[in-house]
């Protein structure tokens, strides 16, 4: 049975993070439409994830996308038997936003 989950959180500096998502734990764990929004800084990034499956064989996440620090991606991702197949497109992201994202400690992005 599907149990949808949410998480919120917001630190002391005023960042916060929503997602939910609906969750079936069995021998292939699925989790479905995952949507996420994280804001830190007045900047913001949204994550939605069509599907995701673990099992004792591999892991797949499917149609993922992400928008935000003036960027996109768009990508599905498998792994299992050794092997790990990704399809993914990207818009160019803003590597200062990006930073701005990741938090004061993260190391100086470039690329």
């Amino acid at each position: 049975m599907a149990e949808t989950q949410i998480l919120a959180a917001e630190t002391r500096e005023g960042d916060t993070l929503v997602a939910s998502a609906n969750v079936v734990v069995g021998p292939t764990t699925t989790v479905r439409g995952l949507e996420a929004r994280l804001v830190r800084n007045d900047e913001e990034v949204r994550v939605q994830v069509r599907a995701v499956r673990v099992s004792g064989t591999g892991t797949a996440l499917e149609e993922v996308r992400v928008q935000g620090a003036g960027g996109s991606l768009q990508a599905s991702l498998s792994t299992g038997h050794g092997t790990v197949q990704a399809k993914v497109a990207s818009t160019p992201f803003d590597l200062g936003r990006l930073r701005v994202l990741i938090g004061p400690s993260a190391p100086a992005l470039s690329g």
